[in-house]
């Protein structure tokens, strides 16, 4: 509940059907809302203004301390390939 009302660092990535990711986030300082009903999430972009949804295969762990690259390694995605919903990123 805290990291829903007050914000926190996460990285987020979404996977196909094989398991592999396709979309990944960098996420700083943002609030991540379970949408009611769904197994979708959302969350504001900070850099837009921009609401994100997703729903479907994804996972996200919230981030310790600045540490992106071992948060990311739980997710099994390198945090230097992930882009603003893009993975790889171009």
């Amino acid at each position: 509940g805290c990291a829903e009302n007050f914000g926190s660092d996460w990285v987020v990535a979404q996977f196909d059907m094989e398991g592999r990711p396709f979309n990944c986030w960098k996420l700083k300082e943002t609030s991540i809302t379970n949408e009611s009903g769904s197994d979708g999430i959302y969350w504001k972009d900070t850099k837009s203004g921009h609401l994100v949804h997703i729903a479907g295969w994804y996972n996200r762990v919230q981030v310790d301390s600045d540490d992106y690259e071992a948060a990311a390694k739980l997710l099994n995605v390198d945090i230097t390939k992930c882009g603003n919903g893009k993975y790889p990123a171009n």
